[in-house]
């Protein structure tokens, strides 16, 4: 029975250890996938924009980058952040006097050129777009604006980590206690048999001397053994 209990005991630890390992693997390979949407391959936008942006880099003289004369400053901040990236020039709307080959960048609230260009309602959620010859890169918060230079430079953004490391922690940690407490409790199990043992071993060794199981339990308790062990060993002996 103590042996079918310390093995349930460590085929515990094993699942714990198992399911913790899983977890961290799974996070790992979700992050990789959130590199990969971001890298052009997945469901952010379309491979062929991934492509595009290849293409401006390799000709960075035949694009302008565009940023709205009412942006906010965040959307400047990114705009050039993007514009840097890209190799290209950046300069506001009220000075584009051509509507070819132009990387728009910001929100169509700010921007006007990006409001005239973006196809139906903006969702709200950072995005790159073709429309015609020219590229839409929208996003309307500071965090959005992140994420839109990571789909750029196909980096995921911070912001992107944060829920899957919550996730994470939340999952782990009870994970990790649980390891703990099992460990724990087969520490304290091995204590209590070692102790029990040794019990048995004294009152085995004074029995076989004649002492009664008082005498010998007096004894045992004088050494400062549990008491409910002791009686509980003392039961087991047909010893008066």
């Amino acid at each position: 029975m103590k042996q079918k209990r310390r093995t349930n005991e460590k085929e515990l630890e094993k699942l714990v250890l198992f399911a913790l390992v899983g977890i961290i693997v799974f996070y790992v390979f979700t992050l990789a996938g959130t590199s990969g949407r971001f890298s052009g391959t997945g469901s952010a936008y379309d491979g062929k924009y991934s492509l595009l942006i290849e293409t401006i880099r390799g000709s960075p003289e035949r694009y302008t980058a565009v940023i709205g004369t009412n942006a906010q400053e965040y959307e400047r901040e990114y705009a050039e952040k993007i514009a840097s990236h890209l190799g290209i020039a950046l300069t506001e709307e009220k000075d584009i006097s051509a509507s070819g080959s132009l990387v728009v960048i910001g929100s169509p609230g700010t921007n006007m050129l990006m409001d005239e260009l973006i196809e139906g309602t903006y969702s709200g959620e950072p995005s790159i777009s073709l429309s015609g010859s020219n590229i839409l890169i929208a996003f309307d918060s500071r965090e959005d604006a992140e994420r839109a230079l990571g789909m750029v430079t196909g980096q995921p953004s911070f912001s992107d980590f944060v829920p899957w490391t919550v996730m994470t922690i939340v999952v782990a940690i009870p994970i990790i206690l649980l390891l703990f407490e099992a460990r724990r409790k087969h520490g304290l199990v091995g204590i209590a048999n070692k102790k029990t043992e040794a019990i048995r071993d004294y009152v085995n060794k004074y029995q076989k001397r004649g002492y009664t199981k008082e005498q010998v339990r007096e004894g045992l308790l004088k050494y400062g053994y549990p008491e409910k062990v002791i009686d509980s060993v003392l039961s087991e002996t047909k010893n008066a």
